[in-house]
């Protein structure tokens, strides 16, 4: 199942993905060796590569299920790149 999303991302022009959790693995497996592909059993193991990879105007997609625990990547990425405010002041 998760190896299927392998087709999703292929021609998305996507260069990067970071892959958690052990079901997450048939992904990393499936992606083309031109994708990089940093995968980790789990968040707390992924988060450092992750924030590590990353620099200001990069683009990132977080998807997961509640349960693995990935807010806690949304959080370290906040903590790291804090959000900036998209309304614009009237001059």
């Amino acid at each position: 199942l998760h190896a299927a999303l392998a087709d999703l991302i292929v021609g998305t022009g996507t260069q990067t993905v970071f892959l958690g959790g052990p079901e997450m693995r048939a992904l990393a497996e499936a992606l083309p060796a031109d994708i990089k592909t940093e995968y980790r059993a789990g968040v707390e193991e992924l988060k450092p590569v992750l924030l590590a990879a990353l620099k200001p105007g990069d683009v990132v997609m977080i998807k997961s299920s509640k349960g693995i625990g990935f807010a806690k990547l949304v959080d370290a990425l906040l903590g790291k790149f804090p959000a900036e405010s998209t309304t614009r002041k009237q001059t």
